[in-house]
């Protein structure tokens, strides 16, 4: 009950930075629903540092719970070189030598040392996830439900996950920065390929329910919004004439200054989009 109290009640602006760049604002937001979905884009980019701001207070610093972790882990190396006797389920590290102790315990200091570093260096680069200026390419799908190979189908509280194939081949005049905008009402794996798939940067996924992509490096930004995630934002926009589109073109107006231009879109199912070639 005690813990309860302490939780921030109302509705603040959320915002959250990748790398040092702004990549998301959400206004009216609680609290809880701005560190979960802080948490679950630290989850889907892992080699990302990302830090989250509620109103005018840091609620959650993916920097900080690492350093946290490898600190913990300095503080038990330096336990045993002064109580080798301590941490009995420890065998390896309690039979490890005080110079191997020593050099755990200065590989570990180089990792925070370099997460520092590359936090400095995020904090200097001016582009955030939503420029989306020339030369920039964003490509933007919406589906109802993607394509079930296995021939399952959802129903009455049963959504599998459905796919949608993305094709993306080179093309005369393809931007090396290119964005993909991708949303489901259903749950769907989004699956990349091509030879240009390389040129992917970003992906931004919404749905009603969580959204999935496959076939991106590992150094993509990727940002989730979803009500199974308990985002106060979602969006799954299937047909450009409704006002679920326009609620997407106006979100992505509103973070980026762009509107929607290459949109790709089916009135309910889509199994394969060959990105670049319209209709």
């Amino acid at each position: 009950v005690e813990e309860a109290q302490n939780v921030p009640t109302g509705t603040e602006t959320y915002r959250g930075y990748m790398d040092g760049r702004l990549f998301i604002t959400t206004k009216n937001i609680s609290h809880e629903t701005a560190v979960n979905n802080c948490k679950l884009n630290a989850k889907n980019n892992p080699t990302k540092n990302i830090r989250c701001t509620w109103g005018e207070s840091q609620i959650y610093d993916s920097a900080e719970v690492s350093n946290g972790v490898l600190q913990e882990q300095i503080d038990h190396l330096l336990e045993l070189i002064d109580n080798p006797s301590n941490s009995p389920s420890d065998s390896k590290r309690k039979s490890a030598s005080e110079e191997e102790l020593q050099a755990m315990i200065n590989n570990l200091m180089q990792q925070i040392a370099q997460q520092q570093e590359t936090e400095l260096v995020g904090d200097s680069e001016s582009r955030d996830f939503w420029d989306i200026e020339y030369p920039t390419h964003v490509y933007t799908v919406g589906a109802y439900e993607g394509s079930y190979p296995d021939g399952d189908r959802h129903s009455f509280r049963y959504h599998p996950q459905g796919e949608v194939t993305l094709n993306m081949n080179k093309r005369s005049g393809q931007s090396e920065d290119t964005m993909l905008i991708l949303t489901s009402y259903e749950p769907v794996k989004w699956k990349l390929q091509g030879d240009a798939a390389q040129y992917v940067t970003r992906v931004f996924l919404s749905g009603y329910y969580d959204q999935e992509i496959v076939g991106i490096g590992n150094n993509v930004e990727v940002i989730h919004m979803s009500h199974e995630s308990g985002d106060a934002d979602y969006f799954y926009a299937y047909k450009e004439n409704s006002s679920n589109f326009r609620d997407l073109n106006e979100f992505v107006e509103d973070q980026s200054g762009e509107e929607i231009y290459l949109y790709w879109a089916s009135d309910y199912s889509l199994s394969t989009v060959n990105l670049g070639q319209k209709g």
